[in-house]
């Protein structure tokens, strides 16, 4: 079965402890991340590249038209790899998906057929009627 490339961005913590025992207090940090139950689940179908979330601010796409020159630039449907990947089931966890677009564009869910709300729709459509995801 072709397995799908995909990129994981984020899912990476940074945690900070401090533990007291006695009069001594001791400070512990560590990372974390869950990403090898990401890989288990999806082993089947996927193969992932993990971008914790320390490296997305400067490795990810800063702007939309950066986002849509990375998705193009890296969409080959032939080996199964698509720039731009996201949940739409039909609920309103797949309205969250959307919000983030909504946002960047200067749309709010308060107005949602707002000139730039419409622009953040618009967009998704474009990424999806060229193949990009």
């Amino acid at each position: 079965m072709k397995k799908y490339q995909m990129l994981f961005a984020g899912e990476s913590w940074l945690t900070h402890n401090m533990e007291v025992k006695g009069w001594d207090d001791f400070s512990v940090g560590g990372y974390g991340t869950e990403i090898h139950r990401v890989r288990a689940a999806m082993e089947d179908f996927a193969e992932i590249t993990h971008l914790p979330s320390h490296e997305v601010g400067e490795k990810f796409p800063a702007t939309m038209e950066e986002l849509y020159a990375a998705c193009q630039a890296v969409t080959d449907p032939s080996i199964g790899r698509y720039g731009l990947a996201m949940s739409a089931i039909d609920a309103e966890d797949g309205t969250f998906q959307f919000i983030p677009f909504l946002y960047a564009f200067g749309g709010d869910v308060y107005d949602v057929d707002s000139e730039a709300s419409v622009a953040a729709l618009e967009y998704l459509v474009d990424m999806i009627e060229n193949g990009y995801m």
